[in-house]
């Protein structure tokens, strides 16, 4: 059978005192342990971000290198372009100027030929119009011997009538 002990009070506070000094030692031991565990965890943790973060630094140095190549390799091929335009803008304004001197030489030798004409022209006319001269002198001597010779003749006839009254 069982037998039922008694305990008394200063027994029981010290039972149970020891049993809470146990459970907080054994509490203690646990938030130990648990801390222990987190700082390794938190070591762990922090390690493997520092890992991460140099990996993302060096991932983003290698992008920024790659891109800094690309926009290099653009920026050569986009003056290459240039170049290559401005070249043939040069050619094409070179070929424009060399076309605009041929039409104004062109133009100048036909001005220069018709001002030649223009000078045989104005040679015959002054020709023309000194055979005009000559010709309207020998008329006018012509008009001028006849008017001569009629106002002669007409003297003459007067004279003949008068004579034939008068005689």
């Amino acid at each position: 059978m069982e037998e039922k002990k008694e305990m008394s009070i200063e027994d029981l506070a010290k039972l149970m005192n020891a049993g809470f000094e146990k459970s907080a030692q054994q509490t203690d031991e646990k938030i130990e342990n648990l801390a222990k565990t987190m700082n390794a965890g938190f070591e762990k943790s922090a390690q493997q971000t520092d890992e991460k973060i140099e990996n993302l630094a060096k991932t983003m140095n290698a992008g920024f290198e790659k891109s800094a190549q690309q926009t290099d390799e653009k920026i050569e091929d986009l003056a290459k372009t240039m170049n290559a335009g401005f070249a043939k803008s040069t050619q094409q304004t070179d070929e424009k100027i060399e076309n605009l001197a041929r039409i104004v030489q062109d133009s100048l030798l036909k001005m220069d030929t018709g001002f030649k004409e223009v000078r045989t022209d104005i040679k015959e006319l002054k020709d023309e119009v000194t055979e005009l001269k000559a010709t309207t002198d020998r008329i006018e001597g012509i008009i001028i011997q006849k008017a001569d010779k009629i106002d002669l003749n007409t003297l003459d006839y007067r004279v003949e009538k008068l004579e034939e009254k008068y005689a």
